[in-house]
């Protein structure tokens, strides 16, 4: 079963680059329930996130709809918790300058009485992100003044 899910994900990887938003999400979504599919065994689980991290940061750094925003936080959520200390510089290289620009933008959006469901679901996606990646720091012992620095880049 676990090599049946990592051919799915090895064929996702293709479609995060999609034009159409509906197959992207679609692929996200279906990449982030793969990731617990495979969760027990690291030896697949690595390699895989390894595989597709370059289209899951394009995403991220690129992407302006706000559903396909929500659902690639919503699938490094599901990184960080699977694969946690393997995802320590990833997340700090790659999505929290995009994180702390999106949540520097996140009160004037959820505030405003006319914010999508997308936008909401991308507040909710962004903030357990956020509350995941400091849980898997605060466990490998990752020190104030670490976080303080990535706080503040």
């Amino acid at each position: 079963a676990t090599l049946l899910a990592k051919d799915v994900l090895m064929r996702c990887r293709h479609f995060l680059s999609h034009r159409s938003i509906f197959v992207r999400r679609a692929a996200i979504t279906t990449l982030g329930a793969g990731l617990e599919c495979i969760s027990a065994s690291e030896r697949h689980l690595l390699p895989t996130i390894h595989e597709v991290w370059p289209g899951v940061v394009n995403n991220l750094r690129t992407e302006g709809s706000d559903a396909i925003q929500a659902a690639t936080f919503s699938l490094v959520a599901v990184a960080l918790e699977t694969a946690g200390p393997f995802m320590e510089k990833r997340f700090q290289d790659d999505v929290w300058p995009v994180l702390a620009g999106r949540l520097s933008g996140l009160r004037d959006a959820v505030r405003g009485q006319r914010s999508s469901r997308f936008q909401r679901e991308l507040a909710v996606s962004m903030l357990r992100c956020s509350a995941i990646a400091v849980g898997v720091f605060r466990k490998r012992s990752f020190k104030r003044d670490q976080l303080e620095r990535l706080a503040s880049s």
